[in-house]
């Protein structure tokens, strides 16, 4: 039985500086970009911002102009789901994508 993969790109914004990036499943890669400063995003194992608490901290993204922040995994299991949150540079025009596939026991 196949996995099924995706990929998830989120451009944080004002309005927008949390998001569930996916459901239950296993990431094989991160990657953070700002393009016109630093930013930084916390990976969070939940689904909303009540789980965004350092037991649930999964990876922590950090980018600058120069920097793009890109990290490949074997596979990070998320069991409640992938939040994210964007913790500097929100309006330097941060940029994440994942690559993901489904999680079975």
């Amino acid at each position: 039985m196949g996995k099924n993969s995706r990929s998830i790109v989120w451009k944080p914004t004002t309005d927008e500086t949390s998001k569930k990036l996916a459901g239950s499943c296993e990431v094989t890669a991160l990657k953070l970009s700002a393009g016109s400063g630093a930013a930084a995003v916390a990976i969070y194992d939940g689904v909303d911002s009540d789980d965004a608490i350092p037991n649930n901290l999964r990876w922590f993204l950090d980018a600058s102009t120069t920097d793009n922040d890109a990290q490949s995994f074997d596979g990070i299991v998320f069991l409640k789901g992938v939040f994210a949150v964007c913790e500097q540079g929100i309006n330097f025009n941060p940029v994440v994508c994942m690559a993901a596939s489904d999680y079975t026991v």
